[in-house]
């Protein structure tokens, strides 16, 4: 299991390499990642199993988050619109999970969230204000030991608010 991270790590980076063709590529990507990244671990997985699928959690975000930059870059990002459903599905799975997931896998999400309120529309930053969606910004802005991370969480939370 820990070389899938290193998979979908090699997935973005082609993404990138690609530079503006990468959209011929990009929507396939996005959707195998986020198949896998819709799935949560058996309740018996073992701690470094746990670490190996956090860890596959980021690089599918990372994917995420260079396809909605190339969206953004060749001035699609309206088509950012059609990867919501996938996208509210692997937040379902983290939202679910929060229990085992590490502090690096919340920060990868809050960076996903504000990058896409900062790229979207309004009608795409409401539609990102799921249960799901609050649950992580709240288990993320209330852990008082990561100082940083509730403070992304909060200007995540009044970005994907923002009614401009």
């Amino acid at each position: 299991m820990q070389l899938k991270g290193h998979i979908v790590d090699a997935l973005t980076d082609i993404l990138i390499a690609h530079g503006p063709h990468a959209q011929r590529y990009s929507g396939m990507i996005l959707d195998k990642c986020l198949e896998i990244g819709k799935l949560v671990p058996p309740q018996d997985i073992d701690e470094l199993e746990m670490e190996d699928f956090n860890e596959i959690r980021i690089s599918i975000i990372d994917t995420c988050r260079t396809c909605m930059a190339e969206l953004a870059a060749s001035n699609q990002i309206n088509n950012f619109q059609n990867y919501l459903p996938q996208i509210h599905s692997f937040f379902d799975a983290v939202s679910t999970d929060l229990n085992r997931v590490n502090v690096h896998v919340l920060k990868s999400c809050i960076k996903l969230l504000t990058e896409a309120a900062d790229y979207c529309d309004q009608t795409t930053r409401r539609s990102l204000q799921t249960q799901s969606v609050k649950k992580i910004l709240s288990t993320a802005g209330n852990m008082t030991n990561e100082q940083e991370l509730m403070n992304q969480a909060k200007i995540a939370f009044e970005r994907i608010a923002a009614t401009n």
